[in-house]
């Protein structure tokens, strides 16, 4: 596979262009090129000159450069030693570059890697980065990168009463995009959408496979990405999805669970994953030290279906065990100027607000077939 870093570095036109401009980088360490090397470092060492600097700016979303950052904290401003270069995080209380780091800049480049779920923040985060550079004229670039869990798109489209940093592309919750697609859809409309330019990936088979390269801290393998897209509206509940364990968006769990008669029910649902009971460690987190009853998966590549996979054990868990509920907390919104600290609203259900949608705690709540949930969308 080479990605749209690949097809840059190898462009020596853009980059002559590129060592005349003063250019910011939005990425992280999970970005690297085809040969292994960190997408930053390549392309800084590729923008230098014996007179320049490469890049004067680096963006970073959540978790950080370094993917040191757990999900949901403030990343810091200054995140590494790195010298001569400005490091801004857009996540916190500030989610894209303000008019005075963007004065200071020709040219944003982004290369992050997506896992094809909208509540995955980094598309949101380049989305922001790209309309504010547009709005000061600036000359983006966008490094595409494959969508790993394919085209196919799944789950409710976005409510716009919900749309929030969680959920703000108008497509379904499985989107089946790249970042570059997705952010030429959202900025079709935009006067200076002549400024933004997409290099695409390419398929290329590689005698030598690399390595996982986790994208985010809890995202620590293929498998934990294929099951994505249906444990992570685990985190509307009380129930875990195995953060903070060797498990991670591997398993379900809770101190309650039942986890045998679970795993025995999923083994027949038609998810193409396959269920074991079993204990979970947690190392991190609420459940630091403690051994929890869980339900580990394990994706069939052929034929996984992760989206599907949460639907029924939600379903399931809801209709089978009296401890289930739907966790809430303070919505806050996002519009297209800015993001409102102020204008928190009254408490909302989180599955609501990962969904961008009401409807699956809905029919969960109206005990309607998983089968019939999936195919609400799908039909």
């Amino acid at each position: 596979m080479s990605s749209g870093i690949d097809s840059l570095l190898a462009n020596e036109k853009i980059l002559e262009k590129l060592r005349r401009r003063r250019v910011a980088f939005l990425t992280n360490m999970s970005c690297h090129t085809s040969s292994g090397k960190e997408s930053f470092r390549a392309l800084n060492e590729a923008l230098s000159t014996s007179s320049k600097a490469g890049i004067s700016t680096l963006f970073v979303p959540e978790h950080g450069y370094n993917l040191n950052i757990s999900a949901g904290n403030v990343v810091p401003d200054v995140i590494n030693d790195l010298k001569n270069i400005n490091i801004y995080s857009l996540y916190g209380s500030r989610k894209w570059p303000t008019n005075d780091q963007l004065n200071s800049l020709d040219t944003l480049v982004i290369d992050l890697r997506d896992v094809g779920v909208r509540c995955f923040t980094y598309a949101t985060t380049a989305a922001l980065a790209a309309r504010a550079a547009l709005n000061e004229g600036l000359k983006i670039i966008i490094c595409d990168r494959i969508n790993p869990i394919g085209n196919n798109t799944d789950g409710p489209t976005l409510d716009p009463k919900y749309r929030s940093f969680l959920a703000y592309f108008y497509t379904p919750f499985v989107h089946g995009q790249t970042i570059g697609s997705l952010l030429k859809g959202l900025l079709k409309q935009h006067s200076m959408i002549e400024n933004l330019s997409i290099i695409p990936y390419q398929i290329i088979n590689y005698k030598n496979q690399k390595q996982f390269l986790p994208p985010s801290p809890s995202l620590q393998n293929a498998e934990s990405i294929q099951l994505y897209p249906g444990l992570v509206m685990l985190e509307g509940t009380n129930l875990s999805e195995g953060r903070g364990s060797s498990l991670s968006f591997r398993c379900v769990s809770a101190p309650w669970l039942k986890s045998e008669s679970l795993a025995d029910d999923a083994n027949n649902w038609p998810t193409g994953v396959k269920a074991k009971a079993c204990k979970v460690k947690y190392s991190i987190g609420q459940y630091k030290g403690k051994i929890l009853p869980a339900v580990k998966f394990e994706p069939n590549y052929l034929k996984c279906d992760g989206f599907s996979l949460g639907i029924h054990l939600l379903s399931w868990i809801a209709n089978n065990q009296p401890e289930f509920i739907w966790t809430k907390s303070k919505f806050i919104p996002l519009d297209n100027k800015s993001f409102i600290d102020e204008c928190i609203t009254e408490e909302n259900f989180i599955i609501d607000n990962l969904l961008g949608d009401n409807s699956l705690r809905l029919a969960i709540s109206r005990k309607e077939n998983p089968i019939n949930i999936v195919d609400m969308w799908r039909n």
